[in-house]
């Protein structure tokens, strides 16, 4: 029984990460617009897939890898860095 509980707990704790995500990512959408928030609504209203939500929006055909990029470090309050310069 506990197997199962703890099972549940962590579908519906992924399923509230997962809008919180999209909430966050919308609503940082809307203050920077790095990417257009009307098309991340729609895309992610329409898009039916399961898989992790990074994957799902870089294969997305509306946005580039770099504007997904930068809307997750814009998201979460971190610098977003084109390339990671090599260790000296």
């Amino acid at each position: 029984m506990n197997k199962r509980i703890d099972s549940f707990t962590h579908i519906l704790i992924n399923a509230w990460f997962l809008v919180l995500m999209k909430d966050l990512l919308i609503q940082t959408a809307k203050r920077t617009g790095l990417v257009d928030a009307e098309k991340l609504v729609k895309f992610l209203e329409d898009n039916k897939e399961v898989g992790r939500l990074d994957e799902l929006l870089l294969g997305c055909s509306y946005f580039t890898e770099e504007a997904i990029l930068k809307l997750f470090a814009a998201a979460l309050g971190w610098e977003f860095l084109p390339e990671i310069p090599p260790k000296a």
